[in-house]
């Protein structure tokens, strides 16, 4: 019997990891959708400075970088206990073009048990939980010179 408890506590809190490995997962699918069209500086405001940049013509590349380990012990007095650990790296790539997001990419080693890109959730939550309100064109520079002076 004590096998057969120890086997089914540790599948439990495998079930409960794959479930938060889901949601993230989701997160990174929702954001190659949901930041296309994005402004800039809207980006910027919710994923912050990227790691790295280039620019190619009108296009530019924000590459952002993140890292995850995790470890899980169960430990069940008298009859043992399990361990495990795992972790991941992403790379998530912004492609902007004429200052909007045009495109959104994952790269290294991105996936968590039963869960596509779930390691890039971090770079893109803030934009896709919390996303800023759009940026509204503001006067140019001349038009506020000109409103200063008719004052």
């Amino acid at each position: 019997m004590g096998r057969r408890f120890a086997r089914r506590v540790a599948m439990t809190g495998l079930v409960l990891l794959a479930g938060c490995s889901v949601n993230d997962s989701r997160t990174a699918d929702r954001a190659e959708r949901s930041l296309i069209g994005m402004q800039e500086v809207d980006l910027l405001t919710c994923m912050g400075a990227p790691d790295e940049q280039a620019v190619f013509g009108a296009t530019k590349i924000l590459t952002y970088y993140s890292t995850s380990t995790s470890s899980t012990s169960i430990s069940i007095p008298l009859i043992g206990g399990i361990g495990d650990s795992y972790g991941g790296y992403c790379h998530t790539i912004v492609k902007l073009q004429s200052g909007r997001v045009v495109g959104i990419r994952y790269t290294g080693e991105t996936n968590a048990f039963v869960a596509p890109n779930a390691y890039c959730a971090s770079t893109v939550r803030g934009c896709v939980n919390d996303p800023p309100a759009p940026t509204m064109p503001g006067p140019t520079a001349a038009a506020g010179a000109a409103a200063v002076k008719e004052d």
